[in-house]
């Protein structure tokens, strides 16, 4: 079970990580999480943008392999990943122009 200052510091270290990956744009905590709810049972749902679909193949492999070494890692594997991060940058790039 974590702690809310736990969290803190995982997110911390997943930021510090993936910020050593080109192609990254932006890291998304989703979930209960990013609504407030967090109790000691609560985890780190996160959606990670990336600038080019092809890409995402080798940065999911490049930050699983940083949190299976890191932490205890329970995942789900979405059958069409790279579909959801393609439609999601078009979405934030559509966002963003509109700033």
């Amino acid at each position: 079970m974590y702690q809310h200052e736990d969290r803190i510091k995982v997110m911390s270290e997943i930021e510090n990580f993936t910020r050593s990956i080109n192609g990254i744009q932006g890291l998304l905590l989703v979930g209960s999480g990013s609504t407030g709810f967090r109790d000691q049972y609560s985890d780190l749902d996160l959606l990670v943008v990336v600038e080019n679909p092809e890409n995402v193949v080798d940065i999911n492999e490049q930050i699983r392999g940083f949190l299976q070494s890191r932490f205890c890692v329970l995942k789900r594997k979405y059958t069409s990943m790279k579909r959801i991060f393609s439609l999601l940058v078009s979405f934030l790039k559509t966002i963003l122009s509109w700033i």
